[in-house]
C-alpha cells in the first residue's frame, strides 16, 4: 500500500482518502506494508491516523518504507502501539527512541536507519526477540548505567555499523555486555576505519554465542589473523561467507584446511579484493577439506578481484565437480579506463 496526498493513476500510489477508507476495516488487517514516495508523505499520513489508533487489533506484521531517508516515524508507529505486533521492518525510516513503542514484545525487528541508542535500548528490553537486523548510521550516546541481560531467544542477528559510530567507543561497551546464547546466524559489517580496535571485543562476544552455525562477515578492517581468532570460537559453524579486502595469507589457508577451526564447515564463500592471494594455498585448503573422512564440505564459491586464475585451476575444478563438490570460482579483472571483465571458472 503506497499512500500519497496526490491524485494518481491506477499504477501509482493510493490517495489518502482511499487509504483511510480501507483502514475503516483496520480491525481485520494482519499484515500491513506502508510505502511513502513523496517528501513529507509519512508525516501527512500520520496526521490522519488518530481516529485509527487502537483499531489495528489483529495486526501482527508491519513494514514501513520511505523512499527519501531520514524521516522520523514516531507518530506513525504510535498508531500501532497497542497492536499485537510480532514483526516490524523500517526502511529509510529513522527511529531514535523506543519510548512510545513497545518493541519489547517483538520477535522480529529490522531497522535500516537506526540510532545506536535505540539499538541498545531494544536489546536491553526485547526478551522475545528471535530475529534482528540493524543498520546503524548515528549515535546519540549510551547511558552510563546501561545493563543488558542475555538475549535468550535471539537466533539471527544482522548488524551493519556505519560512519556515525566511527569516532565512538560505545560499540565496544555494548559488545562487552551483549550475550546471545541461542544465536545460530550472525551477519556483521563495520565502518572499516574503526573495526581493527574492535577485534578482541568481538572475539569475546563470539565466545558468549557458542551455537553459531552461519557467519557472514561484510566490510571490516579485519585481517585474516583476526578472522582466525574469531573462527576459533565457532566450533559449530557450517556456513562461512567472508569479505577480506586485505587478502589472505598462506597461513590462513593452512589453518582453514587443517580443520583445527570450524571442523563442521560445509559451505564456504569468499570475496577477496587484494592481489595478495596464493592460489596454490587455496587449492591445498579445499583439497584437505574435501579429503577429510567425514567429507563435510559440500560447496565452495570464491570471488577473486584483480587476481587471474592459473590455468591449472580449471581441470582441478572439473575434477572436484565430478567427485561431487559444488565449486565455482568467479573472477573480475581490471582493464584500462575503468573497464573490467569477469569470467567464471567451472566445469
Amino acid at each position: 500500500m503506497m499512500p500519497s496526498s496526490e491524485s494518481t493513476t491506477d499504477d501509482g500510489p493510493l490517495p489518502l482518502r482511499l487509504v483511510k477508507s480501507i483502514f475503516d476495516h483496520a480491525d481485520r488487517i494482519r499484515h500491513l506494508s506502508l510505502q511513502f514516495v513523496g517528501q513529507g508523505e509519512g508525516a501527512a499520513f500520520a496526521s490522519g491516523f488518530p481516529p485509527f489508533r487502537g483499531r489495528f487489533v489483529s495486526l501482527t506484521h508491519l513494514l514501513i518504507e520511505i523512499y527519501q531517508s531520514g524521516h522520523e516515524v514516531h507518530d506513525l508507529l504510535n498508531a500501532f502501539s497497542t497492536s499485537p505486533l510480532c514483526s516490524i521492518e523500517l526502511y529509510n525510516a529513522t527511529a531514535t527512541s523506543s519510548a512510545i513503542f513497545p518493541y519489547s514484545r517483538l520477535s522480529n525487528i529490522g531497522i535500516d536507519d537506526g540510532d545506536f541508542s535505540l539499538f541498545t535500548d531494544i536489546l536491553s528490553k526485547a526478551r522475545s526477540l528471535e530475529h534482528a537486523r540493524f543498520v546503524l548510521r548515528k549515535n546519540t550516546g549510551l547511558p552510563n548505567d546501561i545493563s543488558i541481560q542475555p538475549i535468550a531467544k535471539l537466533r539471527s542477528l544482522e548488524i551493519d555499523m556505519h560512519v556515525g559510530l566511527a569516532y565512538s567507543r560505545d560499540y565496544i561497551r555494548l559488545f562487552n555486555l551483549l550475550s546471545c546464547p541461542a544465536l545460530t546466524s550472525l551477519t556483521f559489517s563495520m565502518f572499516p576505519e574503526r573495526s581493527k580496535v574492535f577485534v578482541h571485543t568481538f572475539v569475546g562476544f563470539i565466545k558468549r554465542c557458542p551455537k553459531i552455525q552461519s557467519f557472514t562477515l561484510g566490510a571490516t578492517e579485519f585481517e585474516d589473523e583476526d578472522l582466525l581468532m574469531i573462527l576459533a570460537q565457532m566450533p559449530e559453524l557450517v556456513f562461512l561467507d567472508v569479505l577480506l579486502p586485505y587478502g589472505v595469507t598462506s597461513r590462513f589457508m593452512q589453518e582453514l584446511g587443517s580443520a583445527r577451526i570450524v571442523p563442521k564447515l560445509k559451505d564456504l564463500r569468499g570475496d577477496i579484493f587484494s592481489k595478495r592471494f596464493d592460489w596454490n594455498a587455496f587449492v591445498d585448503m579445499v583439497d584437505c577439506r574435501w579429503a577429510m573422512p567425514n567429507r563435510s564440505l559440500r560447496s565452495v564459491y570464491w570471488i577473486s578481484d584483480h587476481v587471474r586464475v592459473p590455468e591449472s585451476v580449471l581441470p582441478w575444478v572439473r575434477k572436484l565437480q565430478r567427485e561431487g563438490l559444488a565449486i565455482r570460482i568467479y573472477v573480475e579483472m581490471d582493464l584500462q579506463d575503468d573497464e573490467y571483465f569477469a569470467y567464471e571458472v567451472q566445469g
